[in-house]
Protein backbone atom coordinates (compact mmCIF):
# COMPACT_ATOMS: atom_id res chain seq x y z
CA UNK A 1 0.00 0.00 0.00
CA UNK A 2 1.37 3.75 -1.03
CA UNK A 3 1.25 6.10 1.73
CA UNK A 4 1.25 9.81 0.72
CA UNK A 5 1.62 12.94 2.12
CA UNK A 6 0.96 16.34 0.94
CA UNK A 7 4.11 19.00 -0.51
CA UNK A 8 4.31 22.36 -1.66
CA UNK A 9 6.50 23.24 -4.35
CA UNK A 10 6.75 26.92 -5.34
CA UNK A 11 3.77 27.20 -7.53
CA UNK A 12 1.25 24.38 -5.94
CA UNK A 13 1.05 21.48 -3.59
CA UNK A 14 0.72 17.80 -4.62
CA UNK A 15 0.91 14.10 -3.15
CA UNK A 16 4.10 11.81 -2.85
CA UNK A 17 4.32 8.59 -2.21
CA UNK A 18 6.26 8.93 1.53
CA UNK A 19 6.54 5.19 1.95
CA UNK A 20 5.58 1.84 1.16
CA UNK A 21 3.68 -0.74 3.27
CA UNK A 22 3.92 -4.67 2.63
CA UNK A 23 -0.03 -6.10 1.79
CA UNK A 24 0.54 -9.45 3.67
CA UNK A 25 2.63 -8.46 6.64
CA UNK A 26 2.97 -4.49 7.14
CA UNK A 27 6.48 -4.03 6.92
CA UNK A 28 7.30 -0.32 5.91
CA UNK A 29 9.59 0.68 3.03
CA UNK A 30 11.08 4.25 2.26
CA UNK A 31 10.15 5.52 -1.20
CA UNK A 32 12.46 7.37 -2.75
CA UNK A 33 10.96 7.82 -6.08
CA UNK A 34 11.72 4.17 -6.92
CA UNK A 35 12.29 1.63 -4.72
CA UNK A 36 13.82 -2.00 -5.01
CA UNK A 37 12.69 -3.41 -1.66
CA UNK A 38 9.02 -4.13 -2.72
CA UNK A 39 7.45 -6.03 -5.39
CA UNK A 40 4.67 -4.37 -6.79
CA UNK A 41 1.89 -6.52 -8.44
CA UNK A 42 -0.93 -4.64 -10.75
CA UNK A 43 -3.50 -5.92 -12.52
CA UNK A 44 -5.20 -3.47 -14.91
CA UNK A 45 -8.19 -4.78 -16.88
CA UNK A 46 -10.66 -2.61 -19.32
CA UNK A 47 -14.03 -4.91 -20.46
CA UNK A 48 -15.37 -3.37 -23.27
CA UNK A 49 -19.45 -2.90 -23.19
CA UNK A 50 -22.19 -2.33 -25.88
CA UNK A 51 -21.08 1.40 -25.53
CA UNK A 52 -18.77 3.40 -24.19
CA UNK A 53 -20.58 4.52 -20.46
CA UNK A 54 -20.72 0.54 -20.22
CA UNK A 55 -17.49 -0.13 -20.36
CA UNK A 56 -15.75 -1.43 -17.13
CA UNK A 57 -12.38 -0.68 -15.69
CA UNK A 58 -10.74 -2.82 -13.22
CA UNK A 59 -7.17 -2.11 -11.32
CA UNK A 60 -5.62 -3.87 -8.71
CA UNK A 61 -2.69 -3.20 -7.11
CA UNK A 62 -0.41 -5.38 -4.33
CA UNK A 63 2.61 -4.52 -2.78
CA UNK A 64 4.94 -7.14 -1.05
CA UNK A 65 8.02 -7.41 0.39
CA UNK A 66 10.60 -9.41 -1.18
CA UNK A 67 9.94 -12.00 2.19
CA UNK A 68 6.55 -12.35 1.80
CA UNK A 69 6.83 -12.56 -2.01
CA UNK A 70 8.91 -15.48 -2.08
CA UNK A 71 7.78 -17.41 1.23
CA UNK A 72 4.32 -16.89 1.02
CA UNK A 73 3.40 -15.52 -2.71
CA UNK A 74 5.22 -17.95 -4.40
CA UNK A 75 4.66 -20.79 -2.10
CA UNK A 76 0.86 -20.26 -2.78
CA UNK A 77 1.39 -20.68 -6.57
CA UNK A 78 3.50 -23.96 -6.03
CA UNK A 79 0.73 -25.38 -3.66
CA UNK A 80 -2.55 -24.38 -5.43
CA UNK A 81 -1.51 -24.12 -9.08
CA UNK A 82 1.83 -26.29 -8.85
CA UNK A 83 3.33 -23.51 -10.78
CA UNK A 84 6.90 -22.52 -10.08
CA UNK A 85 8.21 -19.69 -11.83
CA UNK A 86 11.39 -19.03 -13.80
CA UNK A 87 13.69 -16.86 -10.92
CA UNK A 88 16.36 -15.25 -13.79
CA UNK A 89 18.67 -12.29 -12.37
CA UNK A 90 19.39 -9.40 -14.30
Amino acid sequence: MRHTKTVTVPEHTEEITEYITCDLCGAKKQYYGFTQETVNIRYDCFIPGSFVVDAKHEKIVVDMCPTCFKTVFLAWLKEKYNFVPDCVSI
